[in-house]
Protein backbone atom coordinates (compact mmCIF):
# COMPACT_ATOMS: atom_id res chain seq x y z
CA UNK A 1 0.00 0.00 0.00
CA UNK A 2 1.24 3.48 -0.88
CA UNK A 3 0.97 6.11 1.85
CA UNK A 4 2.51 9.43 2.77
CA UNK A 5 3.84 8.77 6.28
CA UNK A 6 7.53 8.35 5.47
CA UNK A 7 8.09 9.17 1.81
CA UNK A 8 11.42 8.49 0.16
CA UNK A 9 12.94 11.59 -1.40
CA UNK A 10 14.50 11.01 -4.82
CA UNK A 11 16.97 13.69 -5.81
CA UNK A 12 16.49 14.94 -9.34
CA UNK A 13 19.63 14.44 -11.45
CA UNK A 14 20.01 18.03 -12.64
CA UNK A 15 18.06 20.40 -10.40
CA UNK A 16 17.23 20.83 -6.75
CA UNK A 17 14.66 22.89 -4.94
CA UNK A 18 15.37 26.45 -3.98
CA UNK A 19 16.61 25.35 -0.56
CA UNK A 20 18.50 22.29 -1.80
CA UNK A 21 15.58 19.95 -1.16
CA UNK A 22 13.26 18.39 -3.72
CA UNK A 23 9.82 19.85 -4.33
CA UNK A 24 8.30 16.41 -4.94
CA UNK A 25 8.44 13.10 -3.08
CA UNK A 26 8.73 9.56 -4.35
CA UNK A 27 6.23 7.45 -2.40
CA UNK A 28 6.93 4.02 -3.83
CA UNK A 29 6.11 1.89 -6.85
CA UNK A 30 2.77 0.27 -7.75
CA UNK A 31 3.89 -2.06 -10.54
CA UNK A 32 4.52 -5.12 -8.36
CA UNK A 33 1.59 -4.59 -5.94
CA UNK A 34 -0.84 -4.43 -8.88
CA UNK A 35 0.48 -7.70 -10.28
CA UNK A 36 -1.34 -9.00 -13.33
CA UNK A 37 -3.57 -5.93 -13.47
CA UNK A 38 -0.62 -3.68 -14.28
CA UNK A 39 -0.35 -4.72 -17.97
CA UNK A 40 -4.10 -4.11 -18.30
CA UNK A 41 -3.73 -0.52 -17.10
CA UNK A 42 -0.77 0.15 -19.39
CA UNK A 43 -2.50 -1.34 -22.45
CA UNK A 44 -5.59 0.73 -21.68
CA UNK A 45 -3.50 3.91 -21.48
CA UNK A 46 -1.63 3.07 -24.68
CA UNK A 47 -4.88 2.71 -26.58
CA UNK A 48 -6.68 5.62 -24.96
CA UNK A 49 -6.37 7.73 -28.11
CA UNK A 50 -8.57 5.20 -29.91
CA UNK A 51 -11.44 5.26 -27.41
CA UNK A 52 -11.40 8.84 -26.04
CA UNK A 53 -11.48 11.95 -28.16
CA UNK A 54 -8.74 14.51 -27.83
CA UNK A 55 -9.53 17.19 -25.25
CA UNK A 56 -7.71 20.28 -24.02
CA UNK A 57 -6.66 21.63 -20.66
CA UNK A 58 -8.69 24.70 -21.65
CA UNK A 59 -11.92 22.70 -21.86
CA UNK A 60 -14.39 23.25 -19.04
CA UNK A 61 -14.29 19.83 -17.44
CA UNK A 62 -15.55 18.74 -14.02
CA UNK A 63 -16.46 22.32 -13.11
CA UNK A 64 -12.98 23.52 -12.16
CA UNK A 65 -12.70 26.53 -14.43
CA UNK A 66 -15.13 28.65 -12.44
CA UNK A 67 -12.39 28.95 -9.81
CA UNK A 68 -10.79 32.40 -10.27
CA UNK A 69 -7.23 31.13 -9.71
CA UNK A 70 -7.65 28.43 -12.34
CA UNK A 71 -9.23 30.88 -14.76
CA UNK A 72 -6.30 33.27 -14.28
CA UNK A 73 -3.75 30.50 -14.88
CA UNK A 74 -5.47 29.54 -18.11
CA UNK A 75 -5.76 33.16 -19.21
CA UNK A 76 -2.05 33.68 -18.62
CA UNK A 77 -1.28 30.56 -20.67
CA UNK A 78 -3.37 31.81 -23.59
CA UNK A 79 -1.67 35.19 -23.44
CA UNK A 80 1.70 33.48 -23.74
CA UNK A 81 0.65 31.58 -26.86
CA UNK A 82 -0.57 28.24 -25.57
CA UNK A 83 -3.59 26.90 -27.47
CA UNK A 84 -6.08 24.06 -27.36
CA UNK A 85 -4.07 22.39 -30.11
CA UNK A 86 -0.77 22.21 -28.24
CA UNK A 87 -2.31 21.74 -24.77
CA UNK A 88 -4.25 18.57 -25.49
CA UNK A 89 -4.49 15.08 -24.08
CA UNK A 90 -6.63 11.96 -24.21
CA UNK A 91 -8.12 11.50 -20.74
CA UNK A 92 -10.24 8.83 -19.05
CA UNK A 93 -11.87 9.22 -15.64
CA UNK A 94 -12.34 6.55 -13.01
CA UNK A 95 -16.11 6.91 -12.99
CA UNK A 96 -16.12 5.98 -16.69
CA UNK A 97 -13.89 2.91 -16.30
CA UNK A 98 -14.25 1.66 -12.71
CA UNK A 99 -12.79 -1.79 -13.42
CA UNK A 100 -9.54 -0.23 -14.56
CA UNK A 101 -9.19 1.94 -11.46
CA UNK A 102 -10.58 -0.25 -8.66
CA UNK A 103 -7.38 -2.30 -8.10
CA UNK A 104 -5.35 0.93 -8.08
CA UNK A 105 -7.58 2.53 -5.47
CA UNK A 106 -7.22 -0.53 -3.24
CA UNK A 107 -3.47 0.14 -3.06
CA UNK A 108 -3.67 3.74 -1.81
CA UNK A 109 -4.67 4.88 1.65
CA UNK A 110 -7.29 7.36 0.43
CA UNK A 111 -10.84 8.10 1.47
CA UNK A 112 -13.20 8.25 -1.52
CA UNK A 113 -10.50 8.42 -4.23
CA UNK A 114 -11.00 9.61 -7.77
CA UNK A 115 -8.63 9.24 -10.67
CA UNK A 116 -7.82 9.68 -14.31
CA UNK A 117 -5.41 8.40 -16.95
CA UNK A 118 -3.72 10.79 -19.36
CA UNK A 119 -2.25 10.00 -22.77
CA UNK A 120 -0.06 12.96 -23.79
CA UNK A 121 1.24 12.83 -27.35
CA UNK A 122 4.52 14.35 -28.58
CA UNK A 123 4.27 18.12 -28.94
CA UNK A 124 1.59 18.50 -26.27
CA UNK A 125 1.90 20.47 -23.04
CA UNK A 126 0.17 21.11 -19.75
CA UNK A 127 1.40 24.63 -18.88
CA UNK A 128 2.57 25.94 -15.51
CA UNK A 129 -0.31 25.66 -13.04
CA UNK A 130 -1.35 24.52 -9.57
CA UNK A 131 -4.02 21.91 -8.80
CA UNK A 132 -6.79 23.30 -6.62
CA UNK A 133 -9.21 20.33 -6.64
CA UNK A 134 -12.37 22.41 -6.93
CA UNK A 135 -14.59 19.70 -8.40
CA UNK A 136 -13.36 17.00 -6.03
CA UNK A 137 -13.93 19.21 -2.97
CA UNK A 138 -17.37 20.33 -4.14
CA UNK A 139 -18.56 16.83 -5.00
CA UNK A 140 -17.59 15.51 -1.56
CA UNK A 141 -18.46 18.51 0.59
CA UNK A 142 -14.86 19.20 1.58
CA UNK A 143 -14.27 22.70 2.96
CA UNK A 144 -10.51 22.61 3.44
CA UNK A 145 -9.02 21.80 0.03
CA UNK A 146 -5.57 21.61 1.60
CA UNK A 147 -6.62 18.25 3.05
CA UNK A 148 -6.77 16.84 -0.49
CA UNK A 149 -3.73 15.27 -2.07
CA UNK A 150 -2.82 13.79 -5.43
CA UNK A 151 -0.54 10.93 -6.41
CA UNK A 152 0.91 10.73 -9.90
CA UNK A 153 1.78 7.27 -11.25
CA UNK A 154 4.07 6.84 -14.24
CA UNK A 155 2.80 3.98 -16.41
CA UNK A 156 5.92 3.44 -18.50
CA UNK A 157 9.64 3.96 -18.01
CA UNK A 158 10.87 7.48 -18.74
CA UNK A 159 11.55 8.18 -22.41
CA UNK A 160 13.79 11.02 -23.65
CA UNK A 161 11.74 14.19 -24.11
CA UNK A 162 9.22 13.36 -21.39
CA UNK A 163 9.37 16.21 -18.92
CA UNK A 164 7.79 17.17 -15.60
CA UNK A 165 8.75 20.17 -13.49
CA UNK A 166 7.46 20.54 -9.91
CA UNK A 167 8.42 23.82 -8.31
CA UNK A 168 12.16 24.06 -8.94
CA UNK A 169 12.64 20.30 -9.30
CA UNK A 170 12.95 18.44 -12.59
CA UNK A 171 11.42 14.96 -12.57
CA UNK A 172 12.74 12.49 -15.12
CA UNK A 173 14.38 9.06 -15.44
CA UNK A 174 11.37 7.55 -13.65
CA UNK A 175 10.53 3.86 -13.72
CA UNK A 176 7.17 2.35 -14.63
CA UNK A 177 5.01 2.27 -11.51
CA UNK A 178 6.79 5.08 -9.65
CA UNK A 179 4.40 7.18 -7.56
CA UNK A 180 5.16 10.80 -6.70
CA UNK A 181 3.34 13.62 -4.95
CA UNK A 182 3.92 17.26 -4.07
CA UNK A 183 2.41 19.78 -1.62
CA UNK A 184 -0.95 21.38 -2.20
CA UNK A 185 -0.63 24.52 -4.29
CA UNK A 186 2.80 23.67 -5.74
CA UNK A 187 3.07 24.86 -9.32
CA UNK A 188 4.10 22.33 -11.95
CA UNK A 189 4.03 21.61 -15.67
CA UNK A 190 4.19 18.66 -18.03
CA UNK A 191 5.51 18.44 -21.58
CA UNK A 192 6.17 15.80 -24.18
CA UNK A 193 9.03 16.78 -26.46
CA UNK A 194 9.86 13.17 -27.21
CA UNK A 195 8.81 10.65 -29.81
CA UNK A 196 6.30 8.47 -27.97
CA UNK A 197 3.21 9.18 -25.84
CA UNK A 198 3.70 9.98 -22.16
CA UNK A 199 1.28 7.91 -20.07
CA UNK A 200 0.35 8.77 -16.48
CA UNK A 201 -2.34 7.95 -13.94
CA UNK A 202 -3.37 10.32 -11.18
CA UNK A 203 -5.24 9.57 -7.96
CA UNK A 204 -6.91 12.28 -5.91
CA UNK A 205 -8.29 11.96 -2.40
CA UNK A 206 -7.88 12.54 1.32
CA UNK A 207 -5.43 10.40 3.23
CA UNK A 208 -7.27 7.99 5.51
CA UNK A 209 -6.70 8.80 9.21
Amino acid sequence: MICCDSPEVRLAPTAGGSNGAQDYQLLGNLRVPLGTHWPTIVAFAQGLDRIKQRSSVFDVAHGQHDDPDTAKNLGDAVAMGFTADNCSHHKAYADEFPLIFAPVFSEVNFVSPSGSILHQKPGWFCPWHADIFTFYARSRGIVDKRSITRHLVFLEDWSPGHYLLVGNSIVHAWEAGDVITWPYGAYHLSANAGFRPKLTLQITGQIRP
